[in-house]
């Protein structure tokens, strides 16, 4: 249980219901801080997945429908600025695989007036950020004139759509375009298969010296070769850096190496976090079964359709299913250690928090 008026957006509502004498303004924000799920940012939602969510309905611009904002901003943000007027509900029919980001996203420095994409933890933050600043100060106008707001939504509609960083893959149904560079010879350290989104291009490669040669079409590759979804190869704020400095020095061999580096790293870590897993969950039955939690007469073993041995190549999970617990024990600390380093050289080769 919690104040309703311990919010942000919720001590502005009750400031303009005061104002207006109309108890609505504070009270409909209320309710949907309360009944709507939290904003999905980044992560989005699959439209495939909307009616399983229960979802209330999403909105968008009225002057641009590819600015979408999800019904926890709508109630929490545009009501609260009495700016309904801009927005209209999306009635369109799903699609399947299309990816619903919300454009209010709060951000993690909801004070923030930058208006620099790389300021933010991830530039669908920027957005909500500049559109949350934009109708905020539209809305305390005297005549609340939401002129302003609008150039501002024109100008991020104007934009690519946003990646989705590390925690969005798109399927072929989302209709992301997909650009970059693919190599020859895979196996060159100096040079690199690169698949980014149009956002990344638009930031890293456009008006470079190296822009014709990271600018071919990918799309069909970026799905065949990921057909449950592809992830931006270029989704880090470092990987954007890097890969601008590189295209402004025409010194794409430098950003191939560092590329391999951070893959190979990448792949160590999944592997590891892959082979944790089957260990752990005998861990599990171990310590019910010394505890009494297990049936009598059943014994430790795993689920062999979930653990599929071909993807768990370093992992013998026969062996590790007739071992004692304390050998068990010991395997499992020895490579949540490993897990550890693994995750750390990743962090410190792009620079994650």
């Amino acid at each position: 249980m919690s104040c309703d008026t311990t919010f942000p957006f919720s001590i502005e509502a009750m400031k303009k219901a005061v104002q207006a004498n109309k108890y609505q303004i504070w009270y409909l924000p209320i309710v949907a801080s309360n009944t709507t799920r939290p904003c999905p940012s980044i992560i989005g939602h699959d439209e495939g997945d909307l009616p399983d969510l229960g979802s209330p309905p999403w909105y968008c611009f009225k002057d641009y429908p590819q600015i979408e904002v999800c019904a926890r901003c709508y109630g929490t943000e545009v009501r609260v600025a009495q700016a309904e007027e801009l927005f209209t509900p999306i009635t369109r029919d799903l699609i399947p695989g299309r990816i619903r980001q919300c454009f209010l996203a709060p951000s993690q420095n909801p004070t923030s007036t930058s208006a620099n994409p790389m300021d933010y933890e991830n530039t669908t933050a920027y957005r909500g950020q500049y559109l949350r600043n934009a109708i905020s100060y539209c809305s305390s106008t005297a005549n609340k004139d939401f002129t302003p707001a609008l150039r501002v939504a024109s100008k991020i509609a104007s934009l690519p759509p946003p990646c989705g960083s590390e925690l969005r893959t798109f399927k072929s149904s989302s209709k992301r375009k997909w650009f970059g560079h693919q190599a020859s010879n895979p196996r060159d350290p100096n040079d690199a298969t690169i698949i980014m989104c149009e956002e990344c291009h638009s930031f890293a490669v456009k008006n470079t010296p190296l822009e014709q040669f990271l600018s071919a079409d990918l799309t069909k590759l970026a799905y065949s070769s990921s057909p449950d979804g592809h992830r931006c190869a270029t989704w880090s704020k470092t990987c954007k850096f890097r890969l601008r400095a590189a295209c402004e020095t025409r010194d794409f061999k430098a950003y191939a190496q560092f590329h391999h580096r951070r893959e190979e790293t990448y792949d160590r870590l999944l592997r590891s976090m892959g082979e944790l897993e089957p260990l752990r969950d005998l861990m599990d039955q171990h310590a019910a079964k010394r505890e009494g939690r297990m049936p009598p007469g059943q014994s430790v073993q795993l689920d062999m359709e979930q653990y599929d041995a071909k993807s768990l190549p370093g992992l013998n999970l026969v062996m590790w299913e007739m071992a004692s617990y304390e050998r068990l024990s010991a395997e499992t600390a020895r490579r949540e250690e490993l897990q550890q380093e693994f995750l750390n050289e990743w962090k410190s080769i792009d620079n994650v928090a």
